[in-house]
């Protein structure tokens, strides 16, 4: 036993160490492999390391060759040696994020800013940004204190699925905002929705809960009348290229009323869009804790979207501060050259359907907005092209119903042809020649005037007789 612990004790003392230049190049490819959007977990670090050390020719102890991999206690040495690394959660984000947030997007948007800046003179007092977020009546439970050991822990929310109320937001690059805009899931709108919430604010209803070319309309007529702006004294409102946003009657209003529109680059907005960087992140924590709250002082009661109004009451003014409003102007001050060039992508293989991709405009310019006409008009035409398909195609169903119900109704009265014979003195309704003069011909009866007659005397593709159809 001591010559096998005097064994493992002069391994040990043989290992070889990586100098710091080792070390630095391990380092910089951990950093470069979370800003790329493809961390490496600790198991894959120890692997890494395992495969680095042996690569170069060092000596390793002997349980990193049985496992493959370095050993948990060298990790933990490695993370108290470099304080900037920590072991953190990361936040999910789509294929289609990476992808575009390029050199490329984020040029032609600061292109644009600049186009901008070169026609109107704007200061901070005249630089708004908007955008939406989505606030549910099942909250996210905040932490608590709890026993230790215990594997469930649990914090009641009001129910199982929960329902959305939008909620959009404007601010000022000053660090003030004006009263928020509330969707609801409602067909019409009611007095009773807002009570409690913010002073100011603007109602809607959609029977989805989700912000529609109608809604915005109203949410730009909003922004208007608090800013106060004119074609005179302009404001420039930053905007996301949803949908909604890109209506021809916004346009049209924002640019008779001075507010000129410049959109971000497509799936970009986790990176450009101020909102994203530093307001909602704070409102929806103070929300959860609103919600926790209010589930504790209404013991046994649902949360209603009625009840939504109050508690962003309660937590907008805490994270809407001037302080985390102008803080989102900075954090959100990309530039093209801090921008990583990441390797081109190949193609596709999947289609986008015919669709145009979406890149960042000056939506209120003559040739964007003609542009975006133009493709209305198209989609409209297309729409109108579809209805009439549809409704020809209806009328024909409808015509091959009705000829089928008549060719049953002919088999039917073929099926029932009467048998003639020399006592029946039945004249035919319209040519008067009786039934038992030969020669014998098929007969029918008419079903409106219920009158017989010869095949030979009604009309071909009609069953009834033609003192019926007039």
């Amino acid at each position: 036993m001591h010559r096998i612990l005097r064994c493992q004790h002069l391994e040990l003392v043989i290992v070889s160490q990586p100098t710091d230049d080792e070390e630095c190049l391990l380092k910089k490819y951990i950093k470069e492999a979370a800003a790329l959007y493809y961390g490496l977990n600790p198991r894959e670090v120890r692997i890494l390391t395992y495969q680095f050390a042996t690569t170069n020719g060092k000596v390793v102890p002997r349980n990193w060759k049985i496992d493959e991999k370095a050993g948990a206690d060298w990790f933990s040495a490695f993370i108290k040696r470099h304080s900037h690394f920590s072991i953190r959660v990361p936040e999910s984000t789509s294929s289609a994020r990476v992808i575009s947030f390029n050199r490329s997007n984020v040029s032609a948007f600061f292109d644009n800013l600049s186009k901008v800046f070169e026609r109107y003179v704007f200061g901070p007092e005249a630089i708004y940004n908007i955008d939406e977020t989505g606030i549910t009546t099942v909250q996210r439970p905040s932490r608590i204190v709890a026993q230790k050991g215990v594997k469930q822990v649990g914090a009641i929310v009001s129910q199982e699925r929960d329902q959305m109320v939008t909620l959009a937001v404007a601010v000022k690059a000053l660090g003030n905002s004006i009263p928020p805009a509330f969707v609801f899931p409602r067909v019409h709108y009611k007095d009773h929705f807002i009570s409690g919430g913010p002073p100011g604010s603007l109602e809607l209803a959609h029977p989805s809960g989700w912000m529609t070319e109608i809604n915005f309309l109203e949410v730009i007529k909003h922004l208007v009348k608090h800013a106060r702006c004119s074609v005179e004294n302009p404001i420039l409102l930053l905007l996301d290229n949803h949908e909604s946003h890109v209506s021809i009657s916004v346009l049209d209003y924002g640019k008779n009323s001075g507010v000129i529109m410049l959109s971000f680059p497509p799936h970009c907005s986790h990176k450009l869009q101020p909102h994203d960087r530093s307001v909602f992140g704070p409102l929806k924590k103070f929300v959860g804790l609103a919600q926790d709250a209010w589930m504790k002082n209404y013991p046994g009661q649902l949360m209603t979207i009625y009840d939504i109004p109050e508690i962003v009451n309660k937590a907008f003014p805490q994270a809407a501060t001037p302080v985390n409003q102008s803080s989102d102007q900075q954090k959100s001050n990309v530039t093209p050259e801090m921008i990583r060039p990441f390797k081109k992508a190949g193609p596709r293989k999947t289609s986008t359907g015919n669709r145009k991709k979406g890149k960042t405009q000056i939506l209120t310019d003559t040739p964007v907005k003609a542009e975006l006409e133009a493709r209305q008009r198209a989609r409209e035409s297309k729409t109108i092209t579809k209805k009439k398909k549809k409704i020809l195609f209806d009328r024909n169903q409808q015509i091959s119903r009705k000829t089928a119900k008549v060719s049953e109704k002919q088999k039917k009265s073929k099926n029932n042809i009467p048998i003639i014979t020399s006592d029946d003195n039945t004249p035919c309704h319209l040519c008067g020649i009786l039934a038992n003069v030969p020669p014998f011909k098929n007969w029918k009866e008419c079903p409106s005037c219920k009158e017989w007659f010869h095949e030979r005397c009604c009309p071909e593709d009609f069953i009834l007789c033609y003192s019926c159809l007039g």
